[in-house]
């Protein structure tokens, strides 16, 4: 995994906020300057839909690997969906290819282990981390 020695901030659209459902994007670079990763907070909502889940996703350079997320805001049932905030659940994530996909669902990617009870909670992280990945090959695509 890449080392990050530091990040820019990347001003966000109107539309790419709207599409992704992001609320923040930065460029991550290496000691030498190099570009290594983009880091994308998006939100999804999980189980209590008036309080949106807020995930920071680091995706690689290139769009096509997960390296790590961060649970910035949620508000789930204590006993079952708050454990999306825990170091055991993030660990699912990191170094996976994307999209991702919950175990149990279809579809080509990798398939993440959701949390039993937790359907809901699990699948907003899922989809929060798709829309990061999506908004990064996106922004790659444009050539920026």
């Amino acid at each position: 995994l890449p080392m990050i020695a530091s990040m820019k901030e990347i001003p966000l659209s109107a539309a790419e906020k709207a599409d992704f459902h992001a609320r923040a994007a930065y460029i991550c670079y290496d000691e030498a300057g190099k570009t290594v990763a983009f880091r994308v907070e998006t939100q999804a909502n999980g189980y209590h839909e008036s309080v949106p889940i807020v995930i920071a996703s680091t995706v690689s350079a290139d769009g096509s690997v997960l390296i790590g997320i961060e649970v910035l805001q949620q508000k789930e049932s204590t006993y079952y969906g708050a454990r999306i905030a825990t170091s055991e659940f993030a660990a699912r994530f990191s170094g996976r290819r994307m999209p991702l996909f919950l175990t149990g669902t279809a579809g080509r990617g990798a398939h993440i282990d959701g949390i039993s009870g937790a359907t809901l909670s699990s699948q907003a992280v899922v989809d929060a981390v798709n829309d990061a990945g999506a908004w990064v090959r996106t922004h790659i695509a444009k050539g920026e």
